[in-house]
């Protein structure tokens, strides 16, 4: 739906994609399902996976469970399992340009933050 992210968890290129936008009416029966997922792809991942969050807008509970997967994410890579995020904003959202930024500084993960242009020329690539 438009008031949920997609997401996208494929076990064969240990890619997560989390697209869209988030303001769920009910965000921690949404956010409980994803965390469920991502305990079972980690649980059974040895090698290295990447994290795509390419949100266009999330509303201050998303926030939350948001933090909540990004610090499991760095559970999960304080343990051995390389994980990359790539954090991509649009080209005239300095808010979440902003936030991806201040993510990297407070995660311990291999984290970039890209503009959404980059990721069309990735794919064109």
């Amino acid at each position: 739906s438009h008031e949920t992210p997609e997401i996208l968890i494929d076990p064969q290129s240990r890619e997560i994609k989390i697209i869209g936008n988030s303001f769920p009416p009910d965000p921690s029966k949404f956010y409980f399902e994803v965390i469920k997922w991502l305990d079972i792809f980690y649980s059974n991942l040895t090698s290295p996976s990447k994290v795509i969050v390419e949100l266009n807008y999330f509303d201050r509970s998303s926030y939350g469970y948001l933090m909540k997967i990004l610090r499991k994410m760095e559970d999960i890579s304080k343990k051995g399992s390389r994980i990359s995020l790539i954090w991509y904003y649009q080209k005239d959202d300095e808010d979440v340009k902003e936030l991806g930024k201040s993510l990297k500084e407070i995660l311990s993960l291999n984290f970039e933050v890209k503009e959404k242009a980059d990721l069309i020329k990735e794919n064109e690539a």
